[in-house]
Order: structure tokens, then sequence, then C-alpha cells
């Protein structure tokens, strides 16, 4: 909630509510010949399904035998992956059920396609996921959803690139995460973290550090005050225009919302929109990147008045330069403002200040 995603029509199923779902799965495969039993477990066999590993190309050759688990020496194919594991004898686990193949527990990769055909059927648009899943959890998702229903399982891939955090990927195997609660105790606000993450594409490494952090911040609160004189100077009124249309063009053309906020910042500072236009543009921006631009917090920049003497005097020089058409002279004072640790923007209303990120 505190990074504004609505979660009222999202499902966050458990693997273990669904184990009755993964045997129906596995006992349709093995009845339609895609998959075989060993002493050990019931495998899916790759060799039945001929365009396995069709996802981002990737062969069966390339792919390590025993990459997650120790490998079986009945099993037909290296590629091939299992479906359900008996436990070994004299061994109990923590968890394990009963099934046609003994009592064991299912592969990780039966779990993801049997949520998927319970909540959302045999048929789905759009799956996400890590780059690192495509070789191998991916395709077997595929392989086995396909042979199951013999529809196609999904019709768009889109995998997001690792976030690090000096050079490593922030990951849970290497307890190198950080908590958002850690970024609040900093003082700094849970939507600087979201408008962080839409500055780089999601196929596009992205690495995190406290500092890049807080100068995201800085960029949200000078947008949140752009959008409050926007929304005071054009009455929450808003228009259509070929920049709402570019906008759009722009996150549709593979979500890239780097690119996309980059429209916004340039067709808010232009002087060829109305502030109508830019009302629109600001309505339609929040609908996709849900960072309370139409609502902003009350903190989104300083006022004249809380600014000390000598900066507010560096302001009233460089209104006056501006007002002048010395541009030449503006430029030197926003620089000797930003100097002082102050960012300048030009608003629809007046000048909006910023302390700059250290």
């Amino acid at each position: 909630e505190s990074l504004n995603f609505d979660t009222k029509d999202i499902e966050f199923p458990r693997a273990t509510g669904y184990i009755p779902q993964q045997i129906a799965l596995a006992e349709t495969l093995e009845q339609k010949g895609f998959a075989y039993r060993t002493k050990h477990a019931l495998y899916f066999d790759t060799s039945k399904f001929p365009s396995y590993g069709k996802l981002a190309g990737v062969s069966s050759a390339e792919l390590i035998p025993g990459a997650r688990i120790g490998t079986d020496p009945d099993k037909h194919h290296p590629a091939d992956f299992a479906l359900w594991k008996q436990t070994p004898i004299g061994t109990t686990r923590q968890q394990e059920w009963s099934s046609p193949w003994g009592r064991g527990f299912p592969g990780w990769h039966l779990e993801c396609s049997a949520m998927a055909r319970t909540l959302l059927g045999p048929e789905i648009d759009i799956h996400t996921g890590g780059e690192d899943l495509a070789p191998v959890h991916h395709n077997n998702e595929i392989a086995q959803s396909e042979a199951a229903s013999g529809r196609p399982f999904a019709h768009y891939w889109l995998h997001n690139a690792f976030l690090t955090m000096d050079g490593e990927k922030i990951s849970k195997s290497l307890g190198n995460f950080i908590y958002l609660s850690d970024i609040v105790e900093r003082g700094m606000h849970p939507l600087a973290l979201r408008y962080f993450f839409l500055q780089a594409h999601y196929r596009t490494p992205l690495s995190f550090s406290f500092d890049a952090l807080a100068a995201a911040e800085q960029g949200l609160v000078r947008l949140w005050r752009i959008a409050r004189e926007i929304a005071d100077s054009a009455k929450r009124v808003g228009l259509p225009s070929p920049a709402l249309e570019r906008f759009v063009a722009t996150v549709r053309d593979d979500v890239a919302t780097p690119a996309a906020l980059g429209v916004l910042w340039e067709e808010l500072r232009s002087d060829e929109l109305s502030d109508e236009e830019k009302w629109m543009l600001i309505t339609v921006a929040d609908e996709i990147f849900g960072l309370s631009l139409t609502e902003p917090p009350e903190a989104a920049a300083l006022r004249i008045d809380e600014l000390p003497e000598d900066i507010r005097a560096l302001l009233a020089k460089r209104d006056a330069a501006r007002q002048d058409r010395d541009y030449a002279e503006a430029d030197r004072l926003r620089g000797e403002l930003e100097n002082s640790g102050y960012r300048v923007d030009d608003g629809p209303s007046g000048t909006i200040v910023t302390r700059r990120a250290e």
C-alpha cells in the first residue's frame, strides 16, 4: 500500500494450498504419454515435446544436468525434469503428501503451472519473472502446461534484469536485501523507491544505492510540485493532446518507463502545451506510474518563505533575469543556487525549489 499497489484483484497463492491440482496435472501428463516413472520420481519427457526450449531459443545442450538437484541415473535425458519426487526411504520431510507415485512432493516447476491453470485458466496473456528463470523454469512451465492443455501457455514473456547492490544481485540467499522500512527510517518517501525503479527499463540491470535513491526522491519531489502547480492553474480540467498520444505510445513500446518519464518531463516543461493538456497528461501518467501525481503529498517542495534570505535574493535576481530574457545570467544564477545546495525548476506558475540530493 505504501508503494501504491492496488492488490484488491491480485491473488497471493501458496503452492502448498494447491497440492491436489498439482497431482491432477501430473496425472494428466502421464496419461497423455508426456511423463514416465523411475524408482525415485515421475519425470516429464522432454523428447515428447518437440518445441522444448523455445523460450529465448534455449537448446537442451545448454541445460546443465542436476543444476538445482542431484542427478537421477534413471532419467532418460538430462533436460527431463521432475513432476513428482518420492521421499527417500527412511526419511521424513517437513512437507510431503501422498500421491499415485508414492509419498513425496511436487517438482517446483509443476506448482506454478498448476496454480496458473487453477486461478487464471490454461492460457494467459502475460507471464513475468527474473531473467534467470527463462532457460529452465519457464521453459519447463511451457512444456508441461502446453502438453497438458494443447494450447499456448502465455502470449508474452517479460523477464526483468537483476537489481544489484555493490555489484552483486540482491537476493534472499545472499542476505543483501533492504526492507522498505529501512528506507522510511532514513526519512525517504516510499514512492521514491517506485520512481527509482521506473527510471530503468525492466530488462536493464539496476544498481541500488541510497545516494541513487535520494536523487530519485528529489526528482519525484520536483514532479509533485509541478503537478500541484498545474492542478491549480488548470482547475483540474484536462484536454487531450499529441503529447499525451506520444506518452502512451512510448509506454506501449515494451513498457519503456524511462523513456516515458522523459516524455512526461519534456512535455510538462514545454511552453507549447496548455495547462489543461498538461493536466490530462499528468492524470494518465499517474494511472500508469502510480506516483500520486494527481494527489501529491504536502511536503513536495520548499516554499519561498522557507528559504534563507540570501537564497531568496538569488532567486529574485534569477527571476528578474528571466523576465528580461537574459538567459545567460539566469543560468549563471541557477548554477550558483545549485552550488548552494538547491535545485531550481521553472514551473507553469513560478520557480520551484527543492534541496539537492547529497
